[in-house]
């Protein structure tokens, strides 16, 4: 069974637009949130994903250059960590993997949550190697080849093959877009 963690940016709480509380809806027990904090990460969080086989959803502009989890690329310049990548792609890399951490916020929040958690950057990192165009259209300044946290999970669901929980929350997140596109249909022009 699946395993995700939402890692979510306080300002997400507040959003009505946040799409994580659907994953939690969707998951049940097989989802749970965890509030960043930068100076004080969870204790328990902590533990377990270094006893879990845990990768973080993150995507990376640097070169994949790891597909073996166990092995070290040859001609890694250890002098440059920076250069390279651990992040791995590709639908057989997720069976590698029980559990998933999924950076819950705008880009630019779980931008600030990666690059200030050291501890997310020790963790193998996995990618989505085709994004499916986004339905998701609440919020204004969406990146290109993006997609919402619902959106994420639902893809994580099917590389790993667990079509039912995919679909369950696929239903939610239908749901969810109508409602919201109703309710910005109803507004004012003023309150837009």
């Amino acid at each position: 069974m699946v395993k995700v963690y939402l890692l979510t940016h306080q300002n997400e709480l507040r959003k009505t637009s946040n799409t994580g509380q659907l994953v939690l809806q969707a998951l049940g027990a097989s989802a749970i949130r965890v509030i960043w904090q930068r100076a004080q990460p969870d204790p328990d969080f902590i533990t377990a994903i270094q006893h879990g086989n845990t990768a973080l959803l993150y995507p990376d502009p640097r070169p994949v250059l790891n597909p073996d989890l166990h092995t070290k690329p040859s001609g890694e310049d250890s002098r440059h960590p920076e250069s390279t990548s651990n992040t791995l792609v590709g639908t057989q890399i997720f069976q590698k993997f029980d559990q998933f951490i999924i950076l819950d916020g705008t880009w630019q929040e779980a931008r600030k949550m990666f690059n200030r958690s050291p501890y997310l950057q020790s963790i193998p990192r996995v990618q989505l190697d085709a994004i499916v165009a986004s339905n998701y259209h609440l919020r204004r300044n969406q990146r290109t080849n993006c997609c919402c946290t619902a959106e994420a999970v639902m893809q994580v669901l099917e590389k790993k093959e667990d079509f039912e929980l995919a679909s369950r929350l696929a239903n939610l997140f239908d749901l969810f877009l109508n409602e919201h596109s109703t309710d910005l249909k109803n507004k004012p022009l003023a309150e837009k």
